[in-house]
């Protein structure tokens, strides 16, 4: 011990040395001392070590959009959030101490001020909230870039340090289609005049193909959607293009 003012002594536990409790991160584990000077000595006292609260995202839930026909899918040991625009996450957490209060928290540092808060719904040591990836109105950015969770315990000590994880938002494109076959074609006879197709009126299969930018399973199941609602026949999808196919077409050489 080293002497302090007015007659006092005082010492830091652990003391910073290898062998020490410490590990160099301070008490790791409840400990007993007493304080000797001469021929005397105190009573023997315990030193109780309490766990400084953490908590971690333990999975990530996500719902897609009805209309992309992908199932629910869940990401265990994983905190960063990556998906299509639209799709609703469910954040679970999970932490070391009873929780009295938990919530999420969007771009620590990188907004003036305090960060935007989203309280979490908790039960005993879990916390779960759910969310919805949107974009910002430039569709590039995400709305928000990152976020952390953060706790207070029963007896009102806040989590320090939480994990900062990214987000991710991929843009929900709107539907574009181009027709590559048939090309369209205008044929008129040297008179100037439109020449009249002979098989006008009559029913006749007709086959598209086009390029859309969304994807198979997106473009598969708008193509089902939409041309269905025309009378048309089967519609398809693959990497870069869509096709339909009808009986009902009806070909006109006006």
């Amino acid at each position: 011990m080293t002497p302090a003012v007015g007659g006092r002594y005082e010492v830091t536990l652990p003391p910073d040395e290898p062998d020490s409790l410490s590990m160099g991160g301070g008490l790791q584990q409840d400990t007993k001392y007493r304080i000797v000077a001469g021929d005397a000595e105190t009573n023997l006292y315990r030193l109780t070590v309490i766990a400084a609260p953490t908590i971690i995202v333990e999975r990530l839930d996500y719902a897609y959009p009805p209309y992309t026909k992908k199932p629910p899918e869940t990401v265990e040991q994983q905190g960063d959030i990556k998906a299509l625009e639209g799709t609703k996450v469910t954040i679970h957490a999970v932490a070391n101490q009873p929780i009295k209060m938990a919530r999420i928290e969007f771009d620590p540092g990188l907004r003036e001020g305090s960060p935007e808060i989203v309280p979490l719904s908790a039960e005993g040591n879990q916390a779960w909230g759910t969310l919805t990836l949107q974009l910002k109105a430039d569709r590039q950015k995400p709305w928000h870039a990152n976020y952390h969770v953060r706790f207070y315990n029963e007896r009102g000590q806040a989590s320090q340090q939480p994990i900062l994880h990214k987000i991710d938002v991929i843009p929900d494109l709107k539907p574009e289609v181009q027709i590559l076959q048939p090309p369209a074609i205008a044929s008129r006879s040297a008179g100037g005049r439109r020449a009249k197709n002979r098989s006008a009126g009559r029913r006749s299969r007709l086959r598209l193909v086009g390029a859309t930018n969304r994807s198979s399973r997106g473009r598969q199941a708008a193509a089902e959607d939409r041309f269905a609602r025309h009378g048309s026949g089967p519609a398809a999808a693959s990497d870069g293009a869509v096709w339909f196919s009808s009986s009902r077409a009806q070909v006109s050489g006006g």
